[in-house]
């Protein structure tokens, strides 16, 4: 029997742990991007609503631990800043998970390459 050679083996336990540590990154950053859809579409439902009442309309925003009364227009306002803000969060969090999968690819790759040359 064959004596496994010790660069292959370490090479192999590395990239097996780069993937975990990579796929338990993307769970995490999936996990976020649910949550983050799931505040872009409150805030759409209360931009809706909003969208019925007179412009003259003064409501109440929350700010921290307590509300300001705000017109209807600055309320609106900051909710689609806050929209825009959460959806270009969402493309930073998927430019990372890019990041990462191409990393796993280039480990496999480096790993093929090892192998190639050690046959």
């Amino acid at each position: 029997m064959a004596t496994p050679d010790p660069e292959l083996t370490k090479a192999f336990s590395e990239l097996q742990v780069k993937m975990i540590e990579n796929s338990q990154r993307v769970k995490i950053a999936e996990g976020q991007v649910m949550a983050i859809k799931k505040d872009i579409a409150k805030s759409n439902l209360t931009d809706k609503e909003l969208s019925n009442l007179p412009p003259g309309t003064n409501t109440y925003q929350a700010v921290g631990r307590m509300f300001m009364l705000q017109p209807v227009k600055k309320v609106r306002a900051d909710l689609k800043k806050g929209r825009s803000d959460k959806e270009e969060k969402i493309r930073a969090i998927q430019n990372q998970v890019s990041y990462w999968e191409k990393e796993v690819r280039s480990g496999e790759e480096s790993l093929r390459d090892l192998v190639s040359q050690k046959r």
